[in-house]
């Protein structure tokens, strides 16, 4: 809500405050909280937050590149003085 003063919030209540607010679901393994102080008095209990369930950690751990290029690119960073 326009000019509200809000109580001193945590960086990772952003992110669910801010799905909330487009309306989509919260993952259960968000970290943080809807900024209730952010919206109207009477908002929420009539709009509660939805929440999904986790994400799924797999997608997330999948390596970016092949043990060979993986080698290439240390190698590289090694010859550019970035790692030892």
């Amino acid at each position: 809500r326009a000019g509200a003063l809000l109580p001193a919030t945590r960086l990772w209540d952003v992110v669910p405050t801010l799905l909330h607010a487009a309306g989509e679901a919260i993952p259960g393994d968000c970290d943080g909280r809807v900024i209730s102080e952010a919206f109207l008095p009477g908002t929420l209990p009539a709009w509660p937050p939805r929440y999904a369930p986790p994400l799924p950690a797999t997608a997330a751990a999948a390596p970016v590149y092949s043990a060979t290029e993986q080698a290439q690119l240390a190698a590289r960073l090694r010859g550019l003085g970035y790692i030892d």
